[in-house]
């Protein structure tokens, strides 16, 4: 095996586990990068560019003093920079996960065009469990913060357990329960820890855009109108938007991460107790 090789399937603590994140893609940075431009890139392109017409007709709204008005406020470039944010970081789900899946199989010099076939051959179970994860969160916070950050983390692991172990929408919610029990706290922790690191970065790509913001009102302020760069608009929201979603890689391999430490944490105790049992009756 290569000597490069970390072995996913491995019982980790807690320090272990964001320290397997940072090596896992300090030796695979390279890999990654390259299909994430080919299967990410596109819809974060279209996810920028579409937020920055919308933002663009929103601020030149309330430049003309329709700022109470929700009506003139919402445009079809708004709505339709939410359905490439939704699909810019499923997809980045996806690849992550179904470069994980090869690496484990296949070893880390595998033919990076499988990660393009197997991604194609799950595309639709992908977009269906985000959606559907995505939906189940969203009403627990709707309706209590509280539910909302528990269902959270207890789906957390679904999308990782359908596509490393090929099972149903509704098997994979029970299963991810039932690896998260007894873990929720720490599993919470993992992906505040890496979230937070993540946040922190793509911050750093939300600056220009709101130094610009901040000017154009500052503008508005003094002057009574407000004078917008439209292309200029458009190239820092697609920066922004590109480094936004490129980072949501450090969480998604912590959630993967973390189903690996518990598979491993649960079922290998299982099975170490089931063979001490047939070892004990022979």
């Amino acid at each position: 095996m290569n000597e490069n090789y970390l072995n996913l399937h491995e019982k980790r603590e807690f320090g272990d586990v964001i320290s397997a994140i940072f090596l896992f893609l300090k030796q695979n940075l390279g890999r990654i990068f390259k299909i994430l431009i080919i299967y990410v890139a596109p819809f974060a392109l279209l996810y920028g560019i579409s937020s920055s017409i919308g933002s663009y007709k929103i601020l030149s709204s309330i430049g003309n003093g329709n700022a109470l008005d929700p009506f003139a406020n919402f445009n079809s470039a708004i709505l339709l920079s939410y359905v490439f944010m939704f699909l810019s970081y499923t997809m980045v789900y996806g690849v992550i996960l179904e470069y994980m899946k090869l690496y484990q199989a296949e070893g880390p010099q595998f033919n990076l065009s499988r990660v393009g076939t197997e991604l194609m051959k799950d595309t639709r179970k992908i977009l269906w469990t985000s959606f559907i994860v995505g939906l189940l969160t969203v009403v627990g916070f709707i309706f209590f913060l509280i539910p909302g950050i528990f269902l959270g983390v207890c789906f957390s692991l679904v999308l990782s357990i359908r596509i490393f172990e090929n099972i149903s929408l509704g098997d994979a919610l029970g299963r991810s329960f039932k690896l998260i029990k007894n873990n929720w706290w720490w599993t919470f922790l993992i992906l505040f820890i890496v979230g937070l690191i993540a946040g922190v970065l793509q911050m750093v790509f939300g600056i220009p855009v709101t130094i610009y913001q901040g000017i154009s009102a500052l503008h508005m302020t003094q002057n009574g109108g407000m004078e917008l760069n439209q292309p200029l608009m458009i190239l820092l929201y697609t920066i922004a938007s590109l480094g936004t979603v490129m980072l949501q890689t450090l969480p998604i391999m912590g959630i993967a991460f973390q189903y690996f430490n518990l598979v491993e944490e649960k079922e290998s105790a299982n099975l170490l107790k089931e063979l001490e049992t047939i070892g004990g009756n022979e």
